[in-house]
Order: structure tokens, then sequence, then C-alpha cells
């Protein structure tokens, strides 16, 4: 049973000739109806590769359509028309805030944010000696906007960020604390 197909695409010039595409093509079925794209190769063994690699993402749930070509800006966009619509005023405060997260993802496709990026772009921030609190900021906003990501579709799954410990020095344990009377 094929649930795919590779393929060269063909068209009809005006005089009447028949004209095929160097490159192959790719079709699978995903929520219902046929999705074509373009292989980008004239290799007919590297697009049935492609197609194997899509499938293997649907079936895994780790497939989102145009998921290549959703990037950072555009989650940030996302988030930008969540707080319109939900009339939250504070978005300049936001925006002034995820300015660090920027200069580490700018140019990054939303997919590629994984751990190891979000590591460096921490480590990054310690060097500069930002508050740790500031990170965590930062890290709420970045979790955010997988999150909302995900839930529109665009991602097909995010990485889990837990916020970087904070040390303070008002914890005190009980063998530490020093009676007045001793």
């Amino acid at each position: 049973m094929a649930v795919g197909r590779v393929f060269k695409r063909t068209w009809k010039l005006p005089d009447g000739m028949i004209k095929e595409s160097p490159n192959y093509s790719i079709a699978y079925w995903f929520r219902g109806r046929e999705r074509v794209e373009s292989a980008k190769t004239d290799s007919e063994t590297r697009a049935r590769a492609l197609l194997r690699r899509r499938l293997e993402e649907i079936g895994t749930g780790a497939y989102a359509l145009r998921q290549e070509k959703f990037c950072y800006t555009d989650m940030v966009d996302l988030m930008k028309a969540d707080y319109k619509r939900k009339g939250n005023r504070s978005w300049e405060d936001v925006e002034h805030k995820i300015k660090p997260l920027a200069v580490s993802f700018e140019f990054t496709r939303a997919a590629d944010i994984d751990l190891a990026k979000i590591n460096k772009h921490i480590d990054r921030r310690i060097e500069e000696k930002a508050a740790i609190a500031t990170i965590n900021g930062e890290l709420r906003y970045l979790r955010r906007m997988l999150r909302l990501s995900c839930k529109l579709g665009k991602l097909a799954a995010a990485p889990v960020i837990d916020s970087y410990p904070t040390r303070t020095s008002a914890t005190i344990t009980s063998k530490q604390w020093i009676s007045p009377g001793c």
C-alpha cells in the first residue's frame, strides 16, 4: 500500500510540447489532504529518502506544515499578536526584555532551537554578567513563544526549558542557625 509517491512534474507548453522538470517532487497524505513538495534534487534516491523521512515524521507526530520556514522572528510575531488579542498592555516591556534572545536566535529556524542552543544563550548571558533573574525572564518568554507555536501548529514539538537555579543568600538551614544564647 503506497502512502506517498515520487515523481517529476510535467507541464504543457503553448505549442503543445510536454516539458518535464529536472527535479523530483514528493507527494504524501497528511491530515486528509495530499501534500506535494519539491525534493529539490535530480536524484530519485534522495527524493525517496526525503519521502521516507516525511512519512516517519508524520508517523511519530514530529511533522508540522512549513516548519522549515518558521523562524524565531515569526515566533515573536505570534507572541505579539497573542498579546494584542488578549489585551495585554505590556508588549513594550516584553519587547525590551527579549532583545538578548534576538541576538542568540534571530536567524534561527524555530525547529532548530534546542537545549544546546538555549544553553549557549545562557552561557553567553552569564559571561555578560546578566542577573540570573534576568536570564530566567528571557527563558520564560522563549518558553511561551515555543509553546504558543506548538499550540498553533507551527512547530511539532518544543524543548522543555527549565529555569536557571537562583542562588539566594537568605536560605538558612537549621544547622546554620546560631541561637543568641550560645
